[in-house]
């Protein structure tokens, strides 16, 4: 708990954000950080109106802390190889892309004979497919809050072909009846209430499902686009401009288990993977 409170609170600076992070109460979080201070002899954090910020020592121990728990994720996954069964995961085009893709290959390493059956949709169509127990495991946007875990948060940017003069922010107002291409993986709904909610008018110029290709057909100057920023590819400022809009449009990324399932070995262990992975992804972004 010591070692992954000081890793979570380098990355929120807050003890409410690592709390909910790993899922204990404040209390819990605060009584680590005095715990760790007792073990060290010295602070390792201190109270700012903005949050929590870790002194030399507290940011010295947090990237040892980080090291550890790498080890210890290590050993576990060692420990727990003998995990066998399958596990249905329903994810969106760009979690596939950059979040999944690394967990299989992790997967197929530390649990051979554990098999994962993909689909592959909308963030709605992700979400139905969790609630009525089609996928044990769902990771998309904007799901039920009630029912599912904040992995983090996100947001739409503005792309435009690369090289265009640009500001750093675009105002929504500028985009209004302006033709747009628009993800039809899902984030149609999203950039649409956004347009409704400060009385826009979006105007979709056409819809791509395939976030790659939407990517090439902005870079080749055919139009613009609003997209999130998990689904920007590793080489996207070769290809396009970005740029943050205002409003900002958020979106979280959740994780959501169907009823009854979250208790199981396979579905935990892939859950407690798919945290760890959305977590350093997050810092890419």
């Amino acid at each position: 708990m010591m070692l992954k409170t000081l890793d979570s609170l380098r990355e929120t600076g807050s003890i409410s954000r690592t709390a909910e992070q790993l899922h204990v109460t404040q209390a819990a979080v605060s009584h680590a950080v005095k715990a760790i201070e007792t073990v060290l002899e010295t602070p390792i954090a201190i109270r700012e109106s903005r949050g929590v910020a870790l002194t030399a020592a507290g940011l010295a121990a947090s990237e040892s802390a980080s090291i550890a728990l790498s080890a210890i994720n290590s050993i576990l996954e060692l420990a727990g190889s003998s995990i066998t069964g399958s596990v249905n995961v329903a994810t969106i085009n760009c979690v596939s892309r950059v979040i999944l893709s690394e967990i299989l290959a992790s997967t197929r390493r530390t649990h051979p004979d554990l098999e994962i059956n993909l689909f592959s949709g909308t963030d709605q169509e992700v979400e139905h497919w969790v609630k009525a127990g089609i996928a044990d495991i769902g990771i998309a946007y904007n799901m039920d809050p009630a029912c599912s875990e904040l992995l983090f948060e996100d947001e739409f940017y503005f792309i435009s072909p690369f090289g265009l003069p640009k500001t750093s922010i675009v105002n929504l107002v500028s985009l209004d009846d302006k033709p747009i291409i628009v993800s039809s993986s899902g984030c149609e709904k999203f950039v649409q209430d956004l347009f409704d909610e400060h009385g826009q008018k979006l105007n979709i110029k056409t819809t791509v499902s395939d976030t790659a290709a939407l990517f090439s057909i902005v870079a080749s100057g055919y139009g613009t686009s609003l997209i999130p920023g998990l689904a920007f590819p590793d080489d996207w400022k070769k290809q396009v401009s970005r740029q943050s809009v205002s409003p900002t449009l958020r979106c979280e990324l959740r994780l959501m288990c169907a009823p009854g399932k979250s208790e199981l070995s396979t579905v935990q262990t892939l859950a407690e993977k798919i945290r760890e992975v959305s977590k350093i992804k997050r810092q890419l972004i």
